[in-house]
């Protein structure tokens, strides 16, 4: 069956907003201010103390000192959006197939066409020493990896149920560069591959941890090489947690234990910079997988991971 799809949306960013005790910064910055004035003779000593004074009262009765951060949080970002689209789907059966994606006649078509919306909001930031970290929420955690709602979808609170429009985790990761060339992460994380959306979705997530290096050298050349291990199935005692394979293993009915199946992903690439307009980008991606167990006797139809997700 070919099929054609079709997507026009809308996206508008709520927010992007960085998120610092700016107020004793600012207090440091006025402090040597007036310290300053001070010294030119343009204030005297207890006019700066009046000055000071006036200050601390004002910040002790504003929200902002009741907000306490730990010493080892540096930053937040907090940062979301949110994405309004309609999407249109059709597909023909060619002459002489039948049976296909429940289609029995030849030449027969089916289309869709659906309004969509997803809301994502997060938070991120720096930690001490090179540490950072990251938090997402998004729509529609229990139907598909996109985060997209569909308008009248029915749940079980029937029509306009509500159900799909909860939010779910969808970012949760911490990462560390221990120099600039070096970064490690951990998670349900960001694809940290270079690639297109040919073969992976932006909205795919996946889990596991992935290390990266990055160098750039003087004469616009830059170097990259990326190594994933993601989990795609994991297990405990005797059958699988995650049912995406929709299998327990080997056919059998649950009463073999199984090892995790891991996906492994390893890139290297260079980029080059001919000038500030032009410039090549090009990676080559070995994939690797482990824990067989786990896997059906075929990876055809099979909607993994690493296939688009709309």
């Amino acid at each position: 069956m070919k099929t054609r799809f079709a997507i026009f949306g809308l996206a508008a960013a709520l927010c992007s907003s960085a998120f610092v005790t700016s107020t004793p910064v600012r207090a440091q910055e006025d402090s040597a201010l007036l310290d300053a004035l001070v010294k030119k003779g343009v204030l005297s000593d207890q006019e700066a103390e009046d000055i000071r004074a006036d200050e601390d009262k004002e910040y002790s009765s504003t929200a902002a000192s009741k907000i306490n951060l730990s010493s080892s949080i540096k930053s937040i970002t907090f940062y979301g959006d949110l994405r309004l689209r309609y999407e249109l789907r059709d597909g023909t059966t060619p002459s002489g197939l039948s049976g296909q994606s429940g289609i029995t006649s030849n030449a027969g078509s089916q289309d869709r066409n659906a309004w969509r919306y997803r809301l994502r909001f997060g938070f991120k930031g720096d930690l001490y020493d090179n540490f950072f970290y990251g938090i997402r929420a998004a729509t529609n955690p229990y139907y598909d990896r996109s985060g997209n709602v569909t308008f009248g979808h029915s749940d079980d609170g029937g029509v306009f149920g509500k159900g799909y429009s909860e939010m779910g985790i969808d970012l949760v990761y911490l990462g560390w560069k221990p120099t600039s060339d070096i970064t490690l992460e951990g998670g349900q994380i960001l694809n940290p591959l270079y690639t297109t959306n040919l073969i992976w979705s932006d909205d795919i997530n996946p889990t596991g941890a992935a290390e990266m290096y990055d160098h750039a050298f003087d004469n616009g050349l830059e170097i990259f090489a990326t190594a994933g291990q993601y989990i795609i199935s994991a297990s405990e005692g005797n059958g699988i947690t995650n049912t995406i394979l929709g299998q327990t293993g080997n056919g059998a009915s649950g009463a073999d234990n199984f090892n995790n199946a891991w996906m492994f992903a390893e890139q290297v690439g260079f980029k080059f910079k001919f000038n500030d307009d032009t410039a090549i980008k090009m990676g080559a991606t070995i994939y690797n997988y482990t824990g067989q167990d786990s896997f059906p006797s075929t990876l055809g139809g099979t909607n993994y991971y690493f296939l688009r997700s709309v």
